[in-house]
C-alpha cells in the first residue's frame, strides 16, 4: 500500500504549500487594508480642505501662496 503513503506525504506537500500562501496572503491583506485606510484618511483631509477653500475662507495673503524653501 506505498500509494496510499505517497498520496498522503503529497497531501501533507499541498496542505503546507497553501497554509504558507495562506500566511502570505493575509499579511499582504493587512497591508492593503493600511494602505486602503490611509488613502480614505487622505481623501477624507482632502474633502475638507476642498470644502475649506471654496465655501468663502480668506484666500492666503499675498506672498505666503509660494512654497517655503528656508
Amino acid at each position: 500500500m506505498g500509494g496510499l503513503r505517497s498520496l498522503d506525504a503529497d497531501a501533507d506537500a499541498l496542505a503546507s504549500r497553501l497554509e504558507a500562501a495562506m500566511a502570505n496572503l493575509s499579511a499582504e491583506m493587512a497591508t492593503t487594508t493600511q494602505i486602503v485606510g490611509n488613502v480614505e484618511s487622505s481623501a477624507t483631509d482632502l474633502r475638507t480642505v476642498n470644502a475649506l477653500y471654496s465655501n468663502g475662507a480668506p484666500n492666503p495673503t499675498p506672498g505666503s501662496s509660494g512654497s517655503s524653501h528656508g
